[in-house]
């Protein structure tokens, strides 16, 4: 299949593209003068390759209120703090509990003493045994 215009002259300029490189970088005083050549070849090979330590000396990096070294006794103290996941104080149970309901829906007491107001009955309700859980109204009677 002979080749149509558009293709014979991307050829030809590739062509001519290539010729004009090879006649640059084979001469390239054209680009460089003689002491930019002789300054390059002083410089020894790979003499710009940065190679980035393997340690630190602490004393090179800048602390702020937001980066701080610890110590190991520092961090002791913190590790050996209460953990608190499993404690739970009064504010959590109260807005965890139930406070108001029918009969059916009060909750597994978490302490004696804890009230809860029954609307079946219409009145406060408290916990005196937590298991079996046990309700007594203010007069004492098991309800």
């Amino acid at each position: 299949m002979p080749l149509n215009r558009i293709q014979k002259q991307m050829l030809d300029f590739n062509a001519a593209t290539s010729e004009e490189l090879n006649a640059h970088t084979s001469n390239s005083s054209i680009h460089t003068t003689q002491a930019e050549k002789d300054k390059l070849a002083g410089i020894e090979a790979q003499a710009n390759k940065y190679v980035h330590p393997a340690n630190h000396s602490p004393s090179i990096i800048t602390q702020d209120a937001n980066n701080r070294f610890v110590t190991d006794t520092e961090k002791a103290t913190w590790n050996g703090k209460a953990d608190t996941s499993s404690v739970t104080t009064v504010d959590n149970k109260v807005n965890e509990m139930r406070l108001s309901g029918v009969t059916a829906s009060r909750p597994v007491p978490s302490y004696v003493g804890q009230m809860y107001f029954d609307t079946t009955l219409g009145k406060p309700v408290y916990a005196k045994v937590l298991s079996p859980a046990t309700w007594v109204d203010s007069a004492g009677a098991t309800v």
